[in-house]
C-alpha cells in the first residue's frame, strides 16, 4: 500500500486480507456518496477530537481539507465539539487547526 494511515503497513504486514478491507472502508470515506467526503472526514474528525485522538484529528483535518473543506468549516466542527463534548473534547479538536 503506497498510501493510507501508516497503522495500515503494520496491519498489512500481519493480516494483509484485513488491512485490504480497512483500505476498502477508507477509500469509500473519501468518496462523496450520500454525504460529501469532506463531510464524512469532518464527522469523524468530531468523533475523534471527542475521543482525545490528538494525532486523528490533525490527520482527518487535513484529509477534509483535501476533500474541500474550507478553514472556516473545519473551524465550525471544532466549535461543535467544543460545544458538545466540553472543553477536553475543545483541546483535542484544535488539533484541527493549521500551524504556522
Amino acid at each position: 500500500m503506497e498510501q493510507g494511515p501508516s497503522f495500515l503497513k503494520k496491519l498489512e504486514k500481519n493480516d494483509a486480507e484485513y488491512a485490504n478491507l480497512i483500505k476498502t472502508m477508507i477509500e469509500k470515506e473519501n468518496k462523496d456518496t450520500a454525504l460529501p467526503a469532506k463531510i464524512k472526514a469532518l464527522i469523524i474528525m468530531a468523533l475523534d477530537a471527542s475521543r482525545g485522538l490528538n494525532m486523528g484529528v490533525k490527520a482527518l483535518a487535513e484529509q477534509a481539507r483535501k476533500n474541500g473543506a474550507t478553514e472556516q468549516e473545519i473551524l465550525e466542527t471544532i466549535e461543535l465539539v467544543g460545544d458538545t463534548c466540553g472543553i477536553q473534547g475543545l483541546i483535542s479538536a484544535l488539533n484541527a487547526i493549521k500551524e504556522e
